[in-house]
């Protein structure tokens, strides 16, 4: 088969918060307003650890992203023993007839370091985001004891596709307690009940246990799929891989594909994460986290290229 040969152009950090007593700017997803203007979503951190969503707005002319004002916040965690009662962090932006939603991932920790993230929905209204439910829509449940979290969401053909996150396990690396955790196929008429494939739609490299925020788009018949992957025999931190489906069930890795790495030096030469890719007036753009979980704030890559190159 014949796939695309992707080469993303960096055009460097797009934006870090800098606010006192904040941390991080992680997980952007971008939001259409009209032609020109557009908001990102995206997570940061109070002094307590606990994840807020924030927006900031630009204006997008030919390829440049000209910032708009300030960021503001526009979700906080939820009440004391709510599934987001310890941080809230946005995903992916849907729209449902004429109506915007955030589909976010709510966090609660306990002891000895673990914690459990499941599936909030938020619609967009009135300048910031208001939930549509106090629980998750989707969570654990008897065939996923640890998380669910959507991740990925499309709508074609009268459904929702998602991607999301399922735990596995807890294990102990080098005395520390790591969670494993894979990529799943979800499907929905309503944004709300989900039916969820057990099977691991990607393989495990040797030594990985972890995937990050998906992000997919079609082109040619074909669905592409970007996420953050960590712990390869290449590094132990994030890097962002690329996989094919013909039908979103179906995928194959094609990693070396993805068209992107780390920088030599800067706030994205140790790692690289949470890709958002997105079209905007026939181009397309990623926009992505560097150093340290989105402490460095997030980037921007254009595909500058996409030849075809024959593979098995």
């Amino acid at each position: 088969m014949k796939i695309i040969n992707f080469n993303w152009e960096k055009k460097g950090r797009l934006f870090l918060l800098k606010k006192k007593g904040w941390s991080h700017s992680s997980h952007p997803c971008i939001n259409k307003i009209n032609e020109s203007l557009y908001e990102i979503y995206f997570a940061s951190r109070d002094i307590k650890q606990r994840s807020h969503i924030f927006k900031i707005k630009f204006r997008i002319d030919n390829g440049k992203f000209t910032k708009i004002g300030k960021a503001q916040k526009v979700l906080s965690p939820g009440k004391l023993g709510h599934f987001d009662n310890e941080g809230c962090i946005p995903v992916n932006i849907v729209k449902k007839n004429k109506s915007t939603y955030l589909i976010y991932v709510g966090w609660q920790n306990f002891k000895n370091n673990i914690w459990i993230c499941d599936t909030g929905l938020a619609k967009i209204q009135n300048n910031g985001l208001n939930r549509v439910y106090e629980g998750p829509i989707v969570g654990r449940s008897k065939n996923s004891p640890l998380f669910t979290a959507l991740t990925s969401v499309i709508r074609e053909k009268g459904y929702y596709h998602a991607i999301c996150n399922i735990g596995i396990y807890w294990g102990k690396k080098n005395k520390n307690l790591s969670l494993k955790y894979g990529l799943h196929y979800a499907k929905s008429k309503n944004l709300v009940n989900w039916s969820i494939n057990k099977k691991i739609i990607l393989p495990f490299k040797k030594g990985e246990y972890a995937f990050g925020r998906p992000s997919i788009i079609k082109m040619n018949n074909f669905y592409y799929m970007w996420y953050a992957h960590r712990a390869t025999k290449a590094s132990k931190l994030y890097r962002i891989g690329m996989s094919i489906s013909k039908n979103l069930v179906k995928w194959k890795r094609f990693d070396s594909f993805s068209g992107i790495t780390v920088s030599k030096r800067g706030w994205d030469s140790k790692m690289i994460s949470y890709p958002c890719v997105t079209k905007i007036r026939n181009k397309y753009f990623m926009l992505y986290n560097g150093n340290g979980y989105g402490k460095t704030g997030f980037g921007l890559a254009e595909m500058i290229t996409n030849d075809s190159k024959k593979v098995q």
